[in-house]
């Protein structure tokens, strides 16, 4: 069971304790699927905004575009 849990925020990462042991805890990347969370709950402008991957912003269905629109005679 832990005993206790101590911050570092000189280096940004949290340490937990036992009896028997010291447990560093670092958070990368925290923020890496906001933009998901945003897409569910429809604020597209935001998903845009914290999507990181540029070619996902331009093409996000790979080669094909999002909308396809065909003119019909």
């Amino acid at each position: 069971m832990p005993k206790g849990l101590a911050s570092d925020p000189m280096n940004d990462t949290y340490w937990v304790y036992t009896d028997q042991a010291l447990y560093e805890i670092v958070i990368k990347d925290e923020d890496r699927d906001v933009w998901r969370a945003k897409l569910d709950l429809g604020e597209f402008e935001d998903a845009l905004r914290y999507s990181k991957v540029i070619g996902r912003k331009e093409k996000p269905c790979g080669d094909r575009p999002l909308i396809s629109i065909s003119a019909e005679s």
